[in-house]
């Protein structure tokens, strides 16, 4: 048979997506997310590179996020276009770690100017 993949499967970055933009959202609508949530969408590296205060200050910025156009882009990579809470159109970008169980590694939010 086939090799197994060393990454997750493409379900796995969908999954990740629709968390990362549920955590975002609530991030940028002002609301604190639990310890436990963080740590079952991010890998440990995020935290101390950047720290969770100030990834939720910076979510303030785009406010609550509504998926337009999820898209898995490989199995470790996704892209998720959204509308920001002024309408703006946001494009959340994140990686995998290579890891089991899957965690994001890192993330980047990028609002265009309508």
């Amino acid at each position: 048979g086939n090799p197994q993949p060393v990454f997750a499967p493409i379900s796995a970055v969908g999954t990740l997506a629709g968390r990362l933009i549920e955590v975002l959202s609530t991030w940028g609508s002002g609301r604190t997310v639990s310890p436990e949530m963080l740590a079952a969408l991010f890998a440990d590296n995020v935290d101390p590179d950047e720290s969770y205060e100030r990834l939720a200050a910076a979510a303030l910025a785009h406010g609550t996020l509504t998926p337009t156009a999820p898209r898995a882009v490989t199995a470790a990579d996704g892209e998720i276009e959204c509308a920001g809470t002024d309408g703006r159109s946001v494009k959340v970008t994140f990686s995998l770690a290579p890891l089991q169980p899957e965690r994001i590694q890192e993330y980047e939010v990028v609002a265009r100017s309508t």
